[in-house]
């Protein structure tokens, strides 16, 4: 197995979280959800198509983010951690997506952009969307990122 290095931390080194991106008016992007492999530093496009109407229907805040360029699931592959942590492997998963959500922010603040935590959404209707099972796989967390408000 290859070795990583990530900024956030893993309980036992097991990191669970898997991104995910809808996008849509992203420079060199066409419109669809997206998975990011870490091991290439790519996205792998899961499907060529719309996805506004589905996220409609998943986020509660959806008149909040309607127009931004992008929305990140943070999704949990829970048996990693789990198989090795018991129940109290969820807590672990929740706390990592904390850190991830947090330095999506960061990164994205630093590039003068916004972005905007999202936990409310109807889970089966974003794993649907995202063609995750959610339940050995699910999204956890979303961050809306668009432009800034003042720029």
């Amino acid at each position: 197995q290859r070795l990583l290095r990530r900024p956030v931390p893993s309980a036992g080194g097991l990191y669970p979280l898997e991104l995910y991106v809808l996008a849509r008016n992203v420079n060199d992007l066409a419109t669809g959800p997206y998975h990011y492999d870490c091991v290439a530093d790519d996205l792998a496009f899961i499907a060529a198509r719309s996805w506004e109407g589905e996220a409609k229907k998943a986020l509660y805040s959806w008149s909040h983010v309607n127009c931004v360029p992008a929305i990140i699931g943070i999704g949990a592959a829970f048996d990693k951690t789990q198989v090795k942590y018991g129940p109290r492997g969820y807590r672990y998963i929740l706390l990592k997506a904390g850190h991830v959500g947090q330095n999506i922010c960061l990164a994205v603040g630093e590039l003068g952009m916004s972005s905007l935590c999202l936990g409310g959404y109807r889970d089966s209707v974003l794993n649907r969307l995202l063609k995750l099972d959610g339940s050995k796989v699910a999204v956890v967390y979303t961050v809306a990122v668009g432009e800034s408000a003042d720029g």
